[in-house]
């Protein structure tokens, strides 16, 4: 197995993002891959794989150039905006919820576009669907839908002028990538060198799409983050009763039933694991119980009453010692700034704290 090393930090959810997703192109490409920190002062994301340098960018390529030419990348539907939308951005402009054609319209389109894909070649691009989650006709508010509860909370291209998710970003990025040379793929995941066509370079890109504060952004990287979104199933909810059905669960966020959550927490893999490990731990209800204990307010902070609810500690020991043994020897907790405005909120992922388990 041969080692390939990111760029960036362990403190960077970009960099997080970006490992999941290459070790998952890698798998997808027919290659092997382990991912991983170094156990060092400063942690480096490592992948192991059967694939050279040369051979990863390739695969990078590969996978990048399908997408871009995919039905389900590039199929559009009306749902009555003034433009079309992208039928698998998981937040756009929906029908009404009386406008049952539409809603129909918008399946019928999504359908079509899965009943294209290569079953047997594509489960990684289905858990990426999976992931994104979709437009919900089922989650209700006060008086309306709030068909944006069904998609995941780590979907968090901002939607002004009218803009989402694959018409927007994912669309041009793979466009973008797919005529890259193999050198600009492999300098741009080691953090050789950063290019960002995409942002134009300039120090207000959002083209890392949430995973970063504002600033240029490798687009091979991104690319590659974005398709590690895959590994953080989302988890879908029904109604609760008629009104205030809370969001659709995804891997990794707290508070975990809200429209934009303050922080997020990583596992910090010290050792090499598969991606199908790395998607178990991500969400398993240990990484859960850690996470809330450590960004729980304590029973003394303003505003918390002395009765507030709290974790067994001896479940909270028992979680830390089961991600221990699983070679999760620390977790990153990236706190989650909301900005912008109320009718285009952005949120963007924060430097990440390590906590030593």
């Amino acid at each position: 197995m041969k080692a390939f090393f990111m760029g960036g930090s362990v403190r960077s959810a970009l960099t997080h993002f970006a490992l999941y997703g290459l070790a998952d192109i890698i798998e997808q490409a027919g290659g092997q891959a382990r991912l991983g920190w170094t156990d060092e002062g400063q942690p480096r994301g490592r992948v192991l794989s059967s694939l050279d340098a040369e051979e990863i960018a390739t695969a990078v390529l590969t996978i990048a150039r399908r997408d871009r030419d995919a039905t389900w990348v590039n199929a559009d539907v009306d749902t009555g905006g003034r433009v079309p939308v992208a039928a698998f951005s998981p937040r756009v402009k929906t029908p009404s919820v009386t406008d049952r054609p539409g809603w129909r319209r918008l399946q019928r389109t999504r359908h079509a576009a899965l009943d294209e894909l290569d079953v047997v070649n594509a489960a990684s691009t289905l858990r990426l669907i999976d992931a994104l989650g979709e437009p919900s006709h089922w989650h209700m508010g006060q008086q309306n839908l709030e068909p944006d509860r069904g998609a995941s909370r780590w979907e968090m291209k901002t939607r002004n002028r009218g803009e989402e998710f694959i018409s927007h970003r994912y669309r041009p990025l793979c466009h973008e990538v797919a005529d890259w040379p193999t050198e600009h793929i492999i300098q741009g995941l080691t953090g050789e060198k950063l290019r960002d066509p995409l942002g134009k370079d300039r120090d207000t890109s959002r083209s890392s799409s949430g995973l970063t504060t504002p600033g240029p952004a490798d687009n091979a990287m991104v690319y590659c983050a974005l398709r590690g979104i895959a590994q953080f199933p989302l988890g879908h909810r029904g109604t609760a009763g008629r009104w205030g059905t809370p969001v659709n669960a995804t891997p990794g966020v707290w508070p975990n039933e809200v429209t934009h959550p303050r922080n997020m927490a990583l596992p910090a893999l010290v050792g090499e694991v598969t991606p199908a490990r790395l998607r178990a731990i991500l969400v398993s209800a240990q990484m859960d119980l850690v996470h809330r204990d450590l960004v729980r307010p304590p029973r003394d902070a303003p505003g918390e009453s002395a009765d507030a609810d709290r974790t067994d500690p001896a479940l909270v020991a028992a979680a830390r010692a089961w991600l221990r043994q699983r070679r999760v020897p620390a977790v990153i907790v990236f706190p989650i700034l909301k900005t912008g405005s109320g009718n285009a909120p952005e949120r963007q992922v924060q430097s990440g704290k390590v906590h030593v388990l």
